[in-house]
């Protein structure tokens, strides 16, 4: 799951225009349409996918779509906060990234996997 991060992290990094026209209202007027959100939601099965494993070993809860969704949230925060120069050159917020993943996976681990 931290590879997973650490993925995202980079290709953020590497492509921030991308990043930013897939994340933010850059043409104010274009509305997605329901099935293009869900299109474009469907990359995200790859995490699903993943956490999904970690239930199964009861490593986390056994929703992996939401677990998956506050894995991304959390990613996403550290890989918009290092694109906009808040979070430190990339190698600092790739740690920043590793120490919340390694915290989210901890807590879920110390609360159990039914929790």
């Amino acid at each position: 799951l931290v590879a997973l991060g650490f993925a995202y992290h980079d290709s953020a990094l590497a492509s921030p225009h991308l990043y930013r026209v897939m994340f933010e209202r850059s043409v104010p007027e274009f509305e997605p349409t329901p099935e293009e959100i869900l299109f474009s939601l469907a990359t995200l099965q790859v995490l699903v996918d993943a956490v999904g494993r970690a239930a199964d070993a009861g490593l986390v809860p056994p929703e992996p779509a939401e677990v998956a969704l506050e894995l991304w949230a959390s990613t996403h925060g550290v890989c918009s906060l290092a694109i906009s120069g808040m979070a430190g050159p990339p190698e600092r917020s790739r740690a920043h990234l590793e120490r919340v993943m390694r915290s989210l996976l901890a807590g879920y681990a110390a609360c159990g996997a039914d929790a």
